[in-house]
């Protein structure tokens, strides 16, 4: 800002006698009265009229703080092509050494602390803590919280996105949406709520790919170091099968697949219920409803083998129709 040049301030009465004020100070400092009579220059406030830039404030003095009272600053630019903005730097790259913006209201009873963006003519978007809602952390559409709340944040830490009763879809870009949870003895979980007990009022999941060169749309199920189980279409195999595998993939160690003509496929046999009774040969109903259920309650598609509790004599494949059981009784192999 220039050399620094003691100078002399005298300002003189007109006619009459009138009176004098004297002072000094240094160029570039801004003057100010300290006391009734004198103009003193302040080194801590200083204007340097080449650039037009002043400087308020020693910046190596940690007790300095500066209050401006009044409704609102307004930083105005005119300058074609350039941003205005507000920029808060610290020069000291040590711990502690940061650099803030800080919001504060008076109370509870107080507005909101926010920070609004505004195009005029535009749209508009708010930042900010509701007071009148909790305290809650929300970004909202329009010049104030608590209309058309888009996101927020609560104060126990758990996130809301999109209005209540919107009808919005909302995209996360990326290429996956990771919830790791550490806190021991409770459940890590992901849940799909609808309140309203109407009809047509569901709650779904839906995973798709973009056609049939894409990879498979699948959920898979892993305990970490010990087994993999996945389940999805394989978009691999020609009619894009349901499949289960128990495997970290489709297509490798299938359970079943299911295609287009709904017949279950097993890759490696079906275990059925088992019953271990001393039964007649062959078993009544009675004994077939004590071991599995009547055939009204397990149903037609039902299978059940009975074991005759006899040292292996006799098996019995059990098959429910109506109210009755068939049975077919096993032959011992040699």
């Amino acid at each position: 800002m220039g050399g620094f040049i003691p100078q002399r301030i005298s300002i003189s009465g007109g006619g009459g006698g009138g009176s004098s004020v004297s002072g000094s100070g240094t160029a570039g400092e801004v003057a100010y009265w300290s006391s009734s009579t004198a103009i003193t220059g302040s080194t801590t406030f200083t204007f340097d009229a080449t650039n037009a830039f002043i400087t308020l404030g020693d910046k190596t003095n940690t007790a300095c703080r500066h209050a401006i009272s009044g409704r609102d600053i307004t930083f105005l630019s005119s300058v074609s092509g350039t941003p205005a903005t507000i920029n808060i730097s610290h020069e000291d790259d040590t711990a502690g050494s940061g650099a803030g913006t800080v919001h504060t209201v008076a109370g509870t009873s107080a507005g909101d602390a926010y920070t609004l963006y505004t195009v005029t003519a535009g749209s508009s978007w708010i930042t900010g803590l509701d007071n009148s809602e909790s305290d809650i952390w929300k970004v909202s559409q329009g010049t104030a919280l608590g209309t058309n709340d888009f996101f927020w944040i609560n104060t126990s830490g758990k996130l809301f996105l999109g209005a209540t009763g919107g009808a919005q879809f909302h995209a996360v870009a990326g290429r996956g949406f990771d919830v790791t949870y550490t806190t021991s003895g409770t459940t890590a979980y992901y849940q799909l709520v609808h309140t309203s007990n109407t009809a047509n009022s569901g709650a779904a999941v839906y995973l798709s790919v973009a056609g049939a060169n894409a990879s498979d749309p699948f959920i898979g199920m892993n305990i970490l170091s010990v087994a993999d189980m996945t389940f999805g279409l394989d978009n691999s195999v020609s009619g894009d099968p349901i499949v289960l595998s128990r495997a970290g993939a489709l297509g490798s160690n299938n359970v079943f697949s299911v295609f287009s003509d709904l017949i279950a496929r097993f890759g490696n046999g079906i275990c059925t219920k088992i019953s271990t009774a001393n039964v007649s040969n062959p078993p009544t109903d009675a004994e077939l409803d004590s071991a599995f259920g009547t055939p009204g309650t397990v149903g037609e598609a039902f299978l059940g083998v009975v074991n005759d509790n006899n040292a292996n004599t006799n098996q019995y494949l059990c098959i429910p129709c109506g109210s009755v059981w068939f049975t077919y009784a096993g032959t011992l192999a040699v």
